[in-house]
């Protein structure tokens, strides 16, 4: 397959527009934190899931299915090895609390709200989307047992990590309805796949507004004088992806999961990094500003990254 770096670069760069202006919409208070919440909420759990089903209706290959299969396997090597990388960087007990939000945002990167238009803008019709979601059923996995009880670590009244909440969310509800009806072959009816491929299509110029408004608010000051962020910045968007196609050239992997893997090791840290933060009381302010710096880094970062690809692979 042919891969156009440079349609990824305009990609990115329109990303970067759409951001800027929830950025705008963020610091006039036209979406404030309660708004960018529900805005999240419905990305979530109605235009992402939709998203994902219509990625899936794609004529049934087997060579499809055993590339996304090969993907999974690998999200679930990468997650492991991320986790042994965020302890090797910042394992150490003494600040303890902010050094798991560091390892909670090495592991868990934007592989939707970011990860998928990318995707999209290297495969197109729906491909990018098809194989991004057998990456995130591991995500949604381990963001939900190892993510949780990380965040939890040292923490009074500890809730363990719930089995309806592993498997019972709109992501993996989702990606497993657009697998059964992509080996089943069939398709949406028209009106309905018109109506939920539009509201779908929402998700790409939502999850930048919404990462938009969250880096509206934070204090630039602190963010551009904190040496962790740039340790962590230079693990994520450089170090991970540079391995990742040591990897992908190493192992001569086809392009279409080199190009997927890359692109997932080369997304910023996750949006959840800085919900999940807020909502099991650790330090939300160290976490937006990971994801914040991160995000604004990886504009430039992630397409650098793919035609750095293009060039080696």
């Amino acid at each position: 397959m042919q891969i156009n770096p440079s349609l990824v670069v305009s990609k990115v760069a329109m990303l970067f527009l759409i951001l800027l202006i929830g950025f705008y919409a963020g610091k006039k208070r036209f979406v404030d934190e309660k708004g960018t919440k529900t805005l999240s909420s419905l990305l979530v759990n109605i235009t992402s899931p939709l998203l994902i089903i219509t990625s899936f209706q794609m004529d049934f290959e087997a060579e499809k299915l055993k590339n996304a299969l090969i993907i999974l396997g690998a999200s679930v090597v990468i997650h492991i090895l991320m986790t042994f990388f965020g302890k090797l960087l910042f394992g150490w007990e003494k600040e303890a609390e902010k050094n798991k939000i560091m390892r909670f945002s090495i592991i868990f990167g934007n592989c939707a709200f970011l990860g998928y238009p990318v995707l999209d803008a290297i495969f197109g019709e729906g491909v990018g989307v098809f194989y991004g979601s057998f990456y995130c059923l591991m995500f949604n996995l381990y963001l939900w047992t190892y993510g949780i009880v990380m965040l939890q670590k040292g923490k009074e009244n500890v809730e363990k990590p719930s089995l309806k909440k592993v498997f019972v969310n709109a992501g993996t509800i989702a990606s497993l309805v657009g697998i059964v009806l992509f080996a089943a072959g069939i398709k949406l009816p028209g009106i309905l796949w018109d109506a939920v491929d539009m509201v779908g299509d929402l998700t790409f110029p939502l999850s930048m507004i919404i990462i938009g408004t969250l880096i509206s608010r934070l204090d630039f000051k602190k963010v551009l004088t904190n040496k962790r962020v740039y340790i962590f910045c230079a693990f994520k968007l450089l170090l991970q992806p540079l391995l990742m196609i040591a990897v992908c050239k190493i192992l001569s992997l086809p392009e279409v999961i080199s190009y997927m893997l890359i692109t997932m090791c080369a997304v910023p840290s996750a949006t959840n990094t800085a919900i999940f933060a807020e909502l099991y009381d650790c330090d939300s302010s160290l976490a937006a500003q990971c994801v914040g710096l991160s995000t604004l880094f990886s504009m430039v970062t992630l397409p650098a990254m793919i035609q750095l690809a293009g060039w080696i692979l």
